[in-house]
């Protein structure tokens, strides 16, 4: 309003208020947040990705099956680090979009292969129709309550092995299908994740889960 006055004053031909005006934009500017960020120019690495297999244990029909998983790598040499966009080998993001993962160690022998679980937790995603308390009576040395063998959403496994740190995915190959079943089909991992998914919002642990088998699988 000081401004618009001084204006008018102006336009009837005073010249006392050109102070006010000269000092009206530094008073403006004082109110106002100047956005001095430069915009972040797009990395190349970014659009480097790669297809790698994974192990999908599906909510939706009774056999896991094996599908691509797209990845993002920082170089393009082959020990680059990956990091998985497991999102798109989810469903039901309406119903819930946030994904969790941990690390199973599986001990096969004198071998040791390491794996990274991806699922979901939520009382609205289905039933996963890959586990049923007979296939865990089948493969379980112990009792395994019914109720925590539960699992729901889909649960997607990949192999890892590649970056400095032996951690980034790498691509799975058919034999690796008896291992993951293997995993998948163990009372510690089923309880682990029921027990996680389930009410009491269990944590999943922050070192590997190990499984093991007394002999080692064929490469």
């Amino acid at each position: 309003m000081k401004a618009l006055s001084d204006l008018q004053n102006l336009s009837a031909g005073s010249t006392e208020p050109l102070l006010s005006l000269l000092s009206f934009p530094s008073t403006l500017q004082a109110r106002t947040m100047v956005n001095t960020r430069r915009p972040v120019k797009k990395s190349r690495r970014h659009n480097i990705q790669r297809t790698l297999w994974c192990r999908r244990y599906p909510s939706s029909i009774h056999r896991p099956y094996f599908e691509d998983s797209i990845t993002v790598c920082e170089t393009e040499a082959i020990t680059s680090p990956r990091f998985p966009r497991i999102e798109d080998n989810f469903d039901d993001a309406h119903v819930q979009p946030h994904f969790h993962d941990f690390t199973v160690l599986l001990r096969h022998g004198h071998k040791e292969t390491s794996f990274r679980v991806f699922s979901k937790r939520g009382s609205s995603l289905p039933t996963n129709k890959c586990i049923t308390p007979a296939n865990v009576a089948a493969n379980a040395d112990e009792n395994v309550d019914e109720n925590a063998v539960r699992l729901a959403g889909n649960v997607v496994f990949m192999r890892l092995g590649a970056g400095p740190d032996g951690q980034s995915p790498i691509s799975m190959r058919a034999r690796d299908a008896r291992m993951v079943d293997y995993v998948f089909d163990s009372p510690t991992f089923r309880k682990i994740l029921a027990d996680f998914q389930g009410p009491d919002r269990v944590l999943l642990p922050t070192v590997p889960l190990v499984v093991t088998r007394p002999r080692a699988f064929p490469r």
